[in-house]
């Protein structure tokens, strides 16, 4: 109860497709997780933005210097991406390091 599977993938910077898959647990802390991929190796995780029909959010890593933005669709519009790099700028990334990835 309270635990959620998740898959991880991607491709490396050698094109090789990987995928890795984990567990996500809540904490006690509002709007915080933690994910394991192999116990004890965990990563905490904030979700700090849900847009108001819950179809984009912001997620940052707990020391705040990694971003990602999930959407329950494979593609975003543009109005939705920039949507969500003002968010992130407003939470204080530079936006124009973001890398955006090829979506599988």
């Amino acid at each position: 109860k309270g635990i959620v599977t998740l898959i991880n993938q991607g491709f490396k910077p050698n094109n090789k497709h990987t995928r890795r898959h984990g567990k996500l647990l809540p904490t006690t802390t509002p709007n915080y997780f933690k994910v394991y991929f192999g116990f004890p190796i965990g990563f905490h995780y904030r979700v700090a933005y849900i847009d108001n029909e819950y179809s984009l959010s912001i997620i940052t890593g707990a020391r705040s210097n990694t971003l990602w933005f999930m959407a329950r669709s494979k593609t975003i519009t543009s109005e939705q991406k920039q949507q969500l790099e003002r968010v992130a700028t407003q939470l204080g990334f530079d936006v124009s390091k973001l890398i955006y990835t090829k979506q599988l």
